[in-house]
């Protein structure tokens, strides 16, 4: 995944300089909010969120080859990669029913009510889902990812992946169908 975050080598690399341990921490507490929700829809548990991130920065603070450019990206991947490997025996459970699951909406991507829903409740939200189903919301809904990048991150398959995303869409399509419904909106009027 730290290929995506690299300075360019060769003639270019002269005019690039690496991120620094204090630029990493810098980055994470400039985006602490965002990679907070992050953590916290990944878990779906606040305590355990709090853990991921500790380990986050400390994964993303060890020297590397990451561009002072990227240090958002790359916070919010080590973050995820955190939550991930936290996660993996679940995860990996999970994708051996997913893979005998057909799926339906490989390419539609999430509404935007769902995300103002998500960004509002992730704790809420990411109970009502599965490891799996959440990884493939950050992975392919938000973080925009494809089925096999995302496979190779959670390191199983790219139909379990897909699948857990249909997944998912179901559930937030059942969502929004409830809420527009509690609003009176869909409704039929006698």
């Amino acid at each position: 995944m730290s290929s995506h975050y690299q300075c360019p080598t060769g003639s270019q690399e002269a005019s690039f300089r690496y991120a620094t341990g204090d630029e990493v921490r810098t980055a994470f507490r400039e985006h602490r909010e965002e990679l907070a929700w992050l953590a916290v829809f990944l878990t779906a548990n606040t305590e355990l969120a709090g853990v991921c991130l500790v380990d986050a920065c400390a994964v993303a603070a060890i020297p590397s080859d990451v561009c002072p450019q990227w240090l958002e990206s790359w916070t919010r991947c080590c973050t995820i990669r955190s939550a991930v490997e936290m996660q993996q025996s679940r995860i990996s459970l999970l994708a051996s029913v997913y893979e005998r699951t057909p799926s339906h909406h490989r390419d539609q991507p999430l509404a935007p009510l769902m995300l103002d829903v998500l960004y509002d409740k992730p704790e809420r939200f990411g109970r009502c889902l599965d490891v799996l189903c959440r990884a493939a919301v950050i992975l392919i809904g938000i973080e925009h990812y494809s089925p096999t990048e995302s496979a190779q991150i959670l390191g199983i398959s790219g139909a379990a992946v897909e699948a857990a995303y249909c997944a998912a869409l179901q559930f937030f399509e059942i969502l929004q169908c409830e809420m527009l419904g509690d609003f009176g909106i869909g409704v039929q009027l006698n």
